[in-house]
């Protein structure tokens, strides 16, 4: 199989609702915050944020698809602030991250590097822009992220009990510097 990564468009989004929700359904949290929300409520609801996600030039949304097929394999949203993106002859350095807001795969595909070739393009365009990256890891995800160089900055554990649900679930607040390459230029 060959991996094709592209900018989402918007006839893509019932395929990125569908992994998003397939991905991330079985994890504590969203047991808890949507314990009793019909699956088809919960695509809509994502269904109608991820056109807000497309109109907003900050946010960058892919997919990978299988080359050959044109199956949608995974999505991703990275949230780069746009004086990142701008050319700036300003002396002042803001330092507003870049942010991996989500990496989803389909979990008939998780396992065979899909998300890590998606993973690999936004740390690509980070370390493009200089741009250090944050992002909030489940566990699932932990491994992947500290294996590409992220850093542990805190460890969250959010106990579901004293709000109505149940069971804890724990997360990861990670950071990633850029990295330079030697073919970019200061």
């Amino acid at each position: 199989m060959s991996l094709q990564i592209r900018y989402a468009i918007e006839s893509d989004s019932p395929e990125l609702v569908r992994i998003n929700a397939l991905s991330f359904s079985p994890s504590v949290f969203y047991q808890n915050a949507f314990e009793n929300v019909e699956f088809s409520a919960l695509c809509t609801l994502k269904y109608i944020r991820s056109f807000e996600k497309f109109v907003d030039p900050k946010y960058h949304v892919l997919v990978g698809t299988d080359s050959e097929t044109g199956q949608t394999l995974a999505s991703m949203r990275l949230i780069i602030p746009l004086h990142l993106q701008q050319k700036s002859h300003s002396f002042i350095k803001l330092s507003e991250d870049a942010v991996l807001d989500y990496l989803a795969t389909d979990p008939e595909q998780q396992g065979k590097g899909v998300g890590t070739q998606l993973l690999k393009w936004a740390l690509q365009k980070a370390d493009t822009l200089n741009a250090r990256m944050y992002l909030e890891a489940s566990e699932v995800g932990y491994p992947l992220y500290q294996k590409h160089g992220w850093k542990l900055v805190e460890e969250i554990v959010l106990d579901f009990e004293p709000l109505g649900g149940s069971n804890k679930g724990r997360y990861y607040i990670m950071i990633r510097d850029p990295v330079a390459h030697p073919d970019q230029t200061s």
